[in-house]
């Protein structure tokens, strides 16, 4: 079943697998913040797991609170840097995994690998999970400083 953009509500923003598809967004560069365009100038759109990889970054990249809609929503920043390894990769989860992402089929703390250069408080962080459907995804996240930016 085909649904036109004036039959979605507004939250359908946050999309789940319904048995076929996991539906599409505009394409976002996550290096400059920017909508990705086509060569005619046009906002690209995504679908499939590229998009879910894409939301899954903006989840992690949204400080939780900042979504006054769904104050649950994002990542525990003062969780995530400047602890444990394993609370760090905790935070991460609770932010994407299954419990906060109904796409999200399987993310544990062996999914995920962080890197963070000795002395600084950036971090890199590439996440290996599986989608409700089986289908394995991979995507990876910079973050800049405790405080800082996500990028």
């Amino acid at each position: 079943m085909s649904t036109s953009n004036s039959d979605r509500s507004p939250r359908d923003a946050f999309r789940r697998f319904n048995g076929e598809t996991y539906g599409e967004a505009h394409g976002f560069d996550q290096s400059t913040g920017d909508f990705v365009r086509s060569d005619s100038g046009n906002i690209q759109l995504i679908e499939g797991p590229p998009m879910v990889a894409q939301e899954l970054v903006r989840t992690l990249q949204t400080p939780i609170g900042d979504d006054p809609f769904r104050p649950d929503f994002g990542l525990d920043k003062k969780e995530f840097l400047g602890n444990s390894e394993y609370r760090t990769k905790a935070a991460l989860i609770d932010a994407i995994g299954p419990d906060a992402d109904p796409r999200v089929g399987e993310l544990g703390h062996g999914d995920i690998t962080v890197t963070s250069p000795d002395g600084s408080r950036d971090a890199s962080v590439t996440v290996r999970l599986t989608l409700v459907d089986g289908t394995p995804l991979e995507f990876s996240a910079d973050f800049r400083a405790l405080l800082g930016v996500a990028g």
